[in-house]
């Protein structure tokens, strides 16, 4: 059985190494360990973001890391981050996510559970978790997006409640979202 709890700076070298292995075609899969790292920190003690990790037997199996307010988020790692670049990046993706300052709109970034602990509840307890923060913080809106060829994650979570956003099978990624 997996326990949750909250995500610490420590833990960020094994997070960013189950994301290289379990998202390398995924979204910054070519970003070097260094940067890679970097991200997940923005993620570790932001007001406005979840950084959730599971543990099995005192080892990290998975994680989940997003937002409970996109725009204050991406706002807060652009001034932690010395990268232009990145602060670029996310200042774009959060204009993309936010739809006005009436509605609170969080993004699940990223869910990974490994291989060996698969199909024992961690994902949708992880889910699950940071949807009942993002609804106790205000959000009314939580988005994702998923891989066109990833059936097995839109399968997931259309299975605890998200709903595809429009019908564009010709973009790479997939749009999810769940009212809160």
């Amino acid at each position: 059985m997996a326990m949750l709890r909250v995500m610490e700076p420590g833990d960020v070298p094994v997070v960013a190494s189950l994301h290289r292995r379990y998202l390398r075609r995924g979204f910054l899969g070519d970003l070097d360990g260094r940067r890679l790292e970097r991200h997940y920190q923005t993620f570790v003690g932001s007001p406005a973001a979840v950084a959730l990790v599971g543990e099995c037997r005192g080892a990290l199996v998975g994680y989940l890391v997003g937002t409970v307010d996109e725009f204050t988020h991406c706002r807060v790692a652009s001034l932690r981050t010395r990268s232009r670049l990145t602060a670029g990046f996310e200042r774009a993706r959060a204009s993309r996510q936010t739809t006005g300052p009436a509605e609170r709109v969080g993004v699940l970034h990223h869910l990974v559970v490994a291989q060996g602990a698969q199909r024992r509840g961690l994902g949708r307890t992880l889910a699950y978790a940071f949807a009942d923060i993002a609804r106790t913080e205000g959000t009314h809106r939580l988005t994702l997006e998923v891989r066109q060829d990833n059936q097995a994650a839109q399968d997931f979570y259309r299975d605890i409640g998200w709903t595809p956003c429009g019908d564009d099978r010709s973009r790479r990624w997939l749009a999810y979202g769940l009212q809160l």
